[in-house]
């Protein structure tokens, strides 16, 4: 199903500017983002993580839909729990500032220690700086509990690809 997720990404970003470029008009460019939203969440409803993340990312940009943070995180979650490199940061930055959910500097360890399993530097950069605002027992608490998480979900890293951009 990741075919249909990229050509819906290219349409996405490739229409919308197109439409943008040649009409100036606003309403074009969300009528465009509400069409895209809608397959989108179709995919996402059937468990396609790549499809889950830009329905995220959709939500928490305010793209074709009221900006929504507890959305975006709900499905950045989703995509999160198969997986997806960059919901897994884009939740641990979630749980960093409190946004769509509870800030926990726990759980925002947690999320970039993963997204960092699954090869991710930029995780592990992040993971470093939030670590220097937490207690000892409190990085240990969440390298424990990410370490757990792992075992229980092998599916939270997924098999290594060429990521450069990570």
């Amino acid at each position: 199903m990741k075919f249909p997720t990229v050509i819906l990404s290219v349409l996405c970003f490739a229409g919308c500017s197109s439409a943008s470029r040649q009409t100036n008009d606003v309403k074009e460019v969300e009528q465009d983002f509400r069409e895209v939203l809608k397959w989108y969440q179709k995919a996402a409803d059937q468990g396609n993580a790549g499809a889950q993340h830009n329905l995220g990312w959709m939500y928490y940009d305010g793209r074709g839909v009221e900006q929504d943070f507890k959305e975006a995180s709900k499905w950045y979650q989703k995509a999160a729990e198969q997986g997806h490199w960059e919901s897994q940061i884009n939740l641990g930055i979630a749980y960093q500032g409190g946004q769509g959910v509870a800030k926990d500097i726990i759980n925002a360890y947690i999320w970039f220690t993963i997204a960092s399993s699954n090869g991710s530097k930029l995780a592990g950069k992040y993971r470093d700086n939030i670590a220097l605002y937490m207690m000892t027992n409190q990085i240990i608490e969440a390298q424990r509990t990410a370490r757990e998480m792992l075992e229980i979900n092998p599916k939270l890293v997924q098999k290594k690809k060429s990521n450069t951009i990570q």
